[in-house]
């Protein structure tokens, strides 16, 4: 699913699943194949097509994500389940596993889903929980387990209070050792096989050999650690060639579908990975705008796609996704702004792009934007910010830029660039010919998030808003659109009579969400109701205002804005809402065609695009083919 960016309820990724499972067992016919379902975390699952429920979470890890979603919304994850039944009545070397398990009743759950279903086959379960470590007996009671599988990335982290990727969470540590341990002698006296399965040091497989973990399950990024294993592991696959053969049976799937499959190029599928933030409802309408223009290449095909989040670079497993790709894509977001090159994210994406531009990879830059003062001029940038923004951006074959400042800034620096609508403004095509007759408002305290020193007054905004919102509602019907739950309890301090909407990306991209017109504070609340069709003003503080300047639509800096001036606004609005539809349409096509010739260019290794687009011009991209 993450690699198609499709979720299951998309019947072609219903039948990817179906036919590589069936590939797969076959080519390991005599020999075990398990298959865990779904265990994406909510921030993974909001971004892919068709995804049945959009749920905001403050921490996902520790979310919905594996059977908590699967129980939850059971019609979808029968759609699973009944693809694995059919898998297992075809090859009975397919075995399941049911992940994030906490308590056993869930277990029991799972398992009359499965009867249910008519699947027969082998069952296992994953221990990430210390609920499920601790409680271990109680699952090998409640049902025909045959193998377990401990996850040590999350059950080390909640051990001892982290994350995964965390500097505080260590796989050695003497409590995860004992308590993986217990999990494995239990097992072991009741005849369970049982598995580790994370991310590893070199020094992980001696330290875990000693706690009688016989059995290790390993990412094919990792594995040269196997090459070299201490006494007691038997290497008894070469996983190069397990790699090449699942590579090999992804291809087989590829060749039933085609005509001439006989004299079908046998390759294995490129990799395009997109980096960007799953942060806020507007990243993700970033990431869902980039996506709704990928699906729409029929050279996406010959690729699979996998999302990553900019601020989880510090995992292994990410860093190695991006060292995987063939294409590496920079979407969204601003990427100059003071003391940037401070970010968590950035040295690890200077390290990863770098790396990856000296293997001959393709990297691109998309919708990058700035965060300035407005008064800022070109050259006022720090040297520092300038010199972290020239040696990412000089390695891309292609930078698109979602704000005149940040055009001008990379112009400057010899880093040519294409002025475009943000990559939010393509998530959706659906303009609505008969609104609510209502206003939209999107607040936030100081009317953005940086102030910059220039003496933004916060308090002055909030009467401003709070005056609006009387004036306006004795002619319109007024809602507060909260991009979080912090500006949705925010929101009833402005006007606690008024009804708030909590925004999520299903809510974003349906009938419900419709009005004449809005005011907003964040940008892509703007954008997104932009690609809606609904023409709003935007009040803030900093250099992103410029990004709604390109959709031709009003902006008014937080010291300048009065009542006045916004009822005026709202009210011009109004009275030009179709004039201001039809150009929304019209710039929305655009954006979307110019999107697609870009991607469209580096996918097939063509040159559509040349330099007086301001589009750095590249002899050949490249003939990813070969890759």
């Amino acid at each position: 699913m993450r690699g198609r960016g499709q979720y299951i309820t998309v019947p072609a990724c219903q039948t990817h699943i179906y036919e590589y499972l069936v590939e797969v067992c076959r080519l390991f016919e005599g020999q075990a194949v398990w298959y865990r379902f779904a265990d994406m975390d909510t921030d993974e699952a909001n971004v892919l097509e068709k995804v049945d429920h959009h749920i905001e979470e403050i921490i996902p890890l520790l979310g919905c994500r594996g059977v908590r979603r699967a129980l939850s919304f059971q019609d979808t994850f029968r759609i699973e389940v009944n693809i694995l039944s059919q898998v297992a009545s075809e090859c009975s070397n397919i075995g399941v596993i049911i992940p994030y398990l906490s308590q056993p009743d869930q277990l029991t759950n799972v398992i009359k889903i499965l009867k249910s279903e008519a699947y027969q086959g082998p069952l296992g379960i994953m221990v990430e929980t210390p609920a499920s470590a601790l409680g271990i007996d109680r699952f090998l009671a409640a049902g025909e387990i045959s193998n377990v599988i401990i996850g040590l990335n999350d059950l080390s982290g909640l051990i001892l209070g982290g994350l995964r990727g965390s500097s505080f969470v260590n796989l050695a540590d003497i409590s995860v050792l004992e308590t993986v341990k217990q999990v494995i002698l239990r097992c072991k006296e009741v005849g369970v096989q049982t598995a580790i399965a994370g991310y590893y040091d070199p020094r992980s497989f001696e330290i875990y050999s000693r706690i009688g973990a016989v059995n290790v399950i390993v990412h094919y990024h990792q594995q040269n650690l196997l090459k070299d294993q201490p006494e007691g592991y038997i290497y008894r696959k070469d996983l190069e060639l397990i790699k090449k053969s699942t590579e090999i049976a992804v291809g087989h799937m590829h060749l039933k579908r085609h005509r001439h499959w006989e004299n079908y190029p046998h390759e294995v599928k490129r990799k395009l990975v997109l980096v960007s933030s799953f942060g806020d409802v507007g990243h993700r309408l970033i990431v869902r705008g980039f996506l709704r223009v990928w699906n729409h290449l029929p050279e996406r095909q010959s690729f699979e796609i996998a999302i990553i989040d900019k601020h989880k670079l510090h995992e292994k497993i990410t860093q190695e996704t991006i060292a995987s790709g063939d294409i590496i894509v920079i979407a969204g977001g601003p990427i100059m702004w003071p003391f940037v090159e401070h970010s968590d994210w950035a040295p690890i994406l200077l390290d990863s792009v770098t790396r990856a531009a000296q293997e001959g990879r393709i990297i691109m830059g998309l919708a990058l934007g700035s965060c300035y003062p407005l008064t800022i001029g070109t050259n006022h940038c720090r040297y520092e910010e300038s010199d972290f923004v020239q040696k990412i951006l000089l390695q891309c074959s292609i930078v698109t830029t979602r704000d005149a400042l940040a055009h001008d800034i990379l112009s400057n620096l010899d880093i040519e660039n294409k002025l475009l609508p943000c990559l939010a403004f393509c998530s959706n095509v659906s303009i609505y010919s008969k609104p609510k007759k209502r206003i939209l408002v999107n607040y936030m305290r100081g009317a953005g998030h940086h102030d910059y020193n220039s003496n933004i007054k916060t308090t002055q905004w909030d009467r401003t808003l709070h005056e609006f919102v009387k004036h306006a509602q004795k002619r319109w019907h007024a809602s507060f659109l909260c991009h979080s739950p912090a500006e949705y309890e925010l929101a009833s301090l402005v006007d606690e009579t008024q009804e708030r909407i909590l925004i999520t990306d299903e809510y974003m991209y349906n009938t419900n969400l419709t009005a004449l017109t809005a005011v907003n504070n964040r940008i892509h609340a703007t954008i997104g109701l932009a690609a809606l069709g609904i023409p709003s003003v935007t009040v803030g503080t900093e250099s992103r205002l410029m990004s709604v300047d390109l959709l031709n639509l009003p902006t008014l800096h937080v010291n300048e804005c009065t009542v006045n001036k916004l009822l005026t606004t709202i009210e011009t609005l109004i009275e030009q809402r179709e004039v201001y539809k039809k150009n929304l349409a019209v710039k929305a096509q655009e954006a979307f065609s110019d999107y697609s010739r870009i991607l469209g260019s580096l996918t097939t290794g063509q040159q559509n695009i040349n330099s007086k687009n301001n589009i750095r011009s590249t002899e050949q991209i490249g003939n990813l083919s070969n890759r």
